[in-house]
């Protein structure tokens, strides 16, 4: 058995993905709370990445809108300062919060790859 199994995301009633994409904000939002490298809470952005894999993984049509104008460029900046960081602390030896960056950082390889991003 793989010793570290990629965590699936917790389902999202269908209820509440209608509700999310009705909010114009709602997705705007959680690319917010990812914060790239202005990121103060990673306990926050590991939870708002968790949301977004598990909306993406189970709803096209947020899929389509993910892909479409600023959001795209806005997740793939804050994964590029999040995967920065990650280094970052890594060469200086103080991991901090890494249990929190890490996880993020394998929500938005998961979200990346729905998006089929490279």
């Amino acid at each position: 058995p793989d010793p570290n199994p990629d965590p699936d995301p917790s389902p999202l009633p269908l209820e509440s993905q209608a509700c999310l994409l009705a909010k114009p904000r709602a997705l705007p939002a959680l690319l917010h709370a990812l914060g790239g490298e202005a990121c103060d809470d990673l306990k926050l952005a590991s939870i708002a990445s968790a949301a977004l894999w598990a909306l993406l993984s189970r709803c096209e049509k947020a899929k389509v809108v993910l892909r479409g104008g600023a959001l795209l460029s806005q997740l793939q900046l804050a994964e590029r300062a999040l995967a920065a960081r990650a280094v970052e602390a890594e060469a200086a030896g103080s991991p901090g919060n890494e249990d929190d960056l890490m996880a993020t950082l394998r929500n938005l390889e998961a979200v990346g790859a729905l998006l089929d991003l490279s």
